[in-house]
This record gives structure tokens, sequence and C-alpha cells, in this order.
């Protein structure tokens, strides 16, 4: 574990101890002077000390006490220091230890040694050693590039963060809220392999970040395993997250005690989960008044002639506590992930995952599934025909509503962007809005967030570098945030899986200018190159 002290402190103590030459003043024990206890403490470490690298420490750590004791003979008095805040920067559950601290280019970066086996657990723990080093995260500056046809593209100002970059380990699927009434946002995470869920806690609306805390740790002290998905707040407190079973939390997020089993649907298929449920309430008391919660299942041969997922719905009106039996979309078979939104008209706007085209199976991997949009205008009873906007290769999305009426939709390009010159995958972060409660989608303007380079060529590994999840939410401010997973930086492989994995952040605001009126990639065929091919290199 490392530890970040800041301190108020007397410059000129620090500058007279690099420096002065005098000798050491004699000070007696009885004088209760804490640098002679220091001294103290060091002398008896050292006739303990159990390696030669650590003995080298102690001795320089009692040389630099003389130096400041030699400023005190002088007749300085001794510095005032008052610690301000001591917080956790980087734990990884290894042997952290010799830290360093220096500013480099208006940038804090804090050094020390990572032992995985812990000290003088091994005769060769030292060996085994290694150095590392975190900085104090901090917003970024950063462009969002609007499309914009043959007018060129709209550069953006934007902010970034990777927001998990100094942890170095398996960071996954984020999912992210914003709690009013702390003006906090918590965020969630799935961390290692097998995965786990970990939570962090923001409260400068995404600038810095607590350290992350597993939500279930187990009887031996370690986390337990298990995913977590669809995280959810209801407000005054009480958040909602998906594992095992649906998990409340009744204090912002720093506990999860009760539960609700997570049935199967009505007709026995297994639930799967991993959009948030949408929060209705009553437009005069501002009241839960109801929850719906939308899931997936497959269906294959024999059962069915060719195999497909299948969504279904279900609603709550205790919040969370039960819930209707479910219901079987017939509009949503060969759909999967569907994330929910109430329009500003009051129709329910449902973002859907789609399976792969006929044309592209066999299906190798998920990154081929597309998106489209179903639309009910009698309170999710019936739903509209899903309308592709990709055919493949972009999913999952997250919804807001702005207070305009105007829906904006985040989601991920794991497939369609072209190979760069040299034969690598780019992958990206994307956002489009709807200007009539989702009936149509600005393609020809959208918003390239984030795109980055694969370093993986063509092969079983090249998806390893590609995105997760979307995750969206409204700040008080008028601007909007959102987390996403990339895989970016993995270089290795952890049972035959990808690693390092990251979280995210771009803190941006839509386009307030104008923009052309060209259409040509909204009346383009949902399933053409035009509309799902295209070079973020290019332009």
């Amino acid at each position: 574990m490392a530890l970040w002290v800041e301190a108020e402190y007397d410059r000129r103590i620090v500058w007279v101890s690099a420096f002065a030459k005098r000798s050491l003043p004699v000070i007696e024990p009885r004088q209760n002077n804490g640098f002679m206890n220091l001294l103290q403490t060091a002398a008896f470490s050292y006739r303990g000390c159990w390696c030669k690298p650590m003995r080298i420490c102690l001795t320089l750590l009692v040389l630099h006490l003389v130096w400041i004791l030699d400023g005190v003979a002088a007749g300085d008095s001794l510095p005032e220091v008052g610690v301000s805040s001591i917080r956790r920067v980087f734990h990884n559950g290894e042997h952290n230890a010799f830290t360093d601290l220096c500013r480099f280019q208006g940038q804090l970066y804090l050094t020390f040694r990572s032992c995985p086996d812990g000290p003088i657990v091994k005769p060769h723990a030292s060996a085994e050693g290694k150095a590392a080093t975190t900085s104090a995260r901090d917003w970024k500056p950063h462009e969002v590039r609007q499309m914009n046809g043959t007018g060129g593209e709209i550069r953006l100002p934007a902010q970034f963060q990777m927001v998990t970059e100094s942890w170095n380990r398996v960071v996954a699927v984020p999912y992210i809220i914003y709690m009013p009434e702390k003006d906090r946002l918590l965020m969630l995470v799935n961390c290692d392999y097998p995965h786990h869920a970990e939570v962090l806690f923001s409260d400068n609306r995404g600038a810095s970040w607590s350290s992350p805390k597993p939500v279930f740790v187990g009887a031996d002290g370690k986390p337990v395993a298990g995913m977590g998905t669809s995280l959810c707040y209801l407000g005054e407190g009480n958040v909602l997250f998906y594992g095992s079973a649906r998990w409340f939390s009744r204090d912002y997020g720093q506990t999860w005690k009760e539960s609700v089993p997570l049935t199967p649907a009505t007709d026995g298929k297994p639930w799967y989960m991993w959009d948030p449920p949408l929060v209705e309430r009553d437009a005069k008391t501002g009241k839960i008044a109801r929850l719906i919660e939308t899931g997936y299942t497959w269906f294959k041969p024999p059962e069915v002639k060719t195999a497909h997922q299948q969504g279904y719905l279900r609603f709550s009106t205790d919040e969370g506590k039960s819930w209707s039996p479910s219901a079987k979309i017939p509009q949503w078979e060969a759909v999967s992930e569907v994330a929910l939104l109430r329009a500003a008209n009051g129709h329910l706007v449902a973002a859907c995952r789609t399976d792969t085209p006929a044309r592209m199976q066999p299906e190798v991997i998920d990154h081929t599934e597309g998106l489209g949009i179903s639309i009910s205008t009698d309170e999710g009873q019936t739903w509209s025909a899903v309308r592709k906007l990709y055919d493949w290769g972009r999913h999952h999305p997250s919804l807001i509503l702005l207070p305009g009426g105007e829906i904006v939709m985040t989601y991920l390009v794991r497939k369609g962007y072209v190979n760069t010159t040299d034969g690598f995958p780019q992958f990206g972060i994307e956002a489009v809005v709807s200007r009539d409660d989702g009936q149509t989608w600005d393609l020809d303007h959208k918003y390239i967030l984030h795109h980055w380079v694969g370093h993986i060529k063509d092969g079983p590994t090249a998806w390893y570098p590609s995105s997760q999840a979307t995750s969206t939410v409204r700040l008080p401010d008028g601007s909007i945030l959102t987390a996403f997973g990339t895989g970016y930086r993995c270089q290795d492989i952890v049972k035959g899986q990808p690693a390092p994995r990251d979280a995210g952040l771009i803190r941006w605001r839509l386009n307030s200018g104008a923009v052309n009126a060209e259409t040509k990639l909204r009346d383009a065929p949902f399933d053409s190159e035009l509309r799902n091919v295209y070079n973020p290199e290019r332009h």
C-alpha cells in the first residue's frame, strides 16, 4: 500500500537541513522531542533490520535527521507540520514500500517498490520486487470530433481521464451514476479474473476518485467473485446493481446488505442482465412509481430453427422488491441487451443490441452485433419493430435525456473502423442525437468521443484492445460524463484473457453551433458500408 500525505511546513527548514554543517546538539530523551524519538526508532530498527538495502535506507534517514537537528543548533526552531489529509492512492494487494515523490510537468508522481510476495515471505523477496509509479489523476485536455459531411469535422473542447491506469490490473465494464444529494459520482467496475465487483467514488464530479473497494469480501478477506452490472440510482441514497441477485445499498453505495433474487423468465429461460432498469417517478410526489427491467436469453436448436437471442421485460411497483411476470417481446427477437429511456413526449425508447447478421455467421465473437431502436407508445405493452441504426460492430448503448428534449445515445465501436495503414485495428466511443423523441437519429453529425489503435494485428486476440461498455450521465452544470471500458494497453494474457484493462472518462458537451443539412448517412441502407464503415484516421 502506498500513502499520499499532504502537509503544510516551513520550506526554510528543509533548505537548512540540506546545507548546514554545524555540530549536532545534545538532546535528552526527557525533552520528549519528536525528532529524538525518530532517531531512537531508527536506531532500534537498524539493529533488527533484515536486509542490507533497509540498513542503507535507515542510515540515510538518521543522517537526514542529524542535518535537521544541526539547523536547530544554529538557533532555528523546529518546523510546524500540520497534516491536512492522508489517502490511499495505490493498492493492488502486494507489498508496496520505499516511496518517493516528485513533481514533473505540473503533475505529481509517486514511485515505490512493489513486491508480490511481501517482505520476508521468501528468501528472495527483494529480488522479486519491481519499481512502480503512480500519478495524481486529473482531467486532461481532449477533443471530441463531430462529423459534418462535406463541411469537415468540427472539433469540440472536452476533458479526458483514464481513471484506472495506475492500478495496472484488469478493470472492465464500468457503470456510473450521479447522486445529487451528495453531489457525488459512484462508479461500479469489474476487476481481475475471475471478475469481482468494486466501487469507487468522486466528490468533485470525476476529477479525482477514491481508492476502489470490493463490494463483497469473503470470510478469507478476499473479494467474492462475480460480475456486477446494471448500476442504477433510486434516489435518497438507495442504489441498485445486478449480480448473483439484485443488490441494494441504503447508504449511497458504501455497503450492500439487502438482496432480491434474480429469477428466470416466466417461461423458465435464464434471465441475463446488462442495462440498468428504468426508474419511473410520480410526477406529483417524485416517488418511484415503477421500475422497468429488461433481460434477454438464448433460443437454440432444436427448439428453434436458427439460434438467436430474445429480449424480455418486466415491471416492479415496490422499488424492486417484487416483479411482474416477464413479457417476451415479439419485436425483440434477435435482440439481447436493451437500454430504456422515457422520451420528452412520453414514449418509451429502447436502444437494442441486435444479433450478428446472417451473412456474418457463424459468429466467432459477439463484436459483430449491431444497434437498433424500438419504441412503445402505450407504456411498454407493445413495441415497434426494431429499426437498425448500425447492422454490425456498434452496440452497448447508454441513453440520457437533455432538458431541451434531445436524446443522447453513447455506444462503442468494436467493428467498423478500418484498420490503420500498417494493419492494426481501431476502436472507439461514439454518440448520436435524436431531436424527435427517438424516431430519427442524426448519424451524419455523430460525435467521436474517443478512438484508439489496437496493438495486435489480425488473429484470435486482435479484439483484446477493444472497448466493453459505455455509461453516461448528465452533470448539474449541463456537461455530459461518459464512462467506457477499454483494453487499449493490454500487453499480456492472464489465463487466456486480456490484461490490463481500464476504465476511462470523457466530459463533454453537445455542439451548440451550426452544422450542415446533409443526411447522406441517415438515408443510406442500415446494412451499407457507408453507414457501418468509417476511417477515424482520415479526418
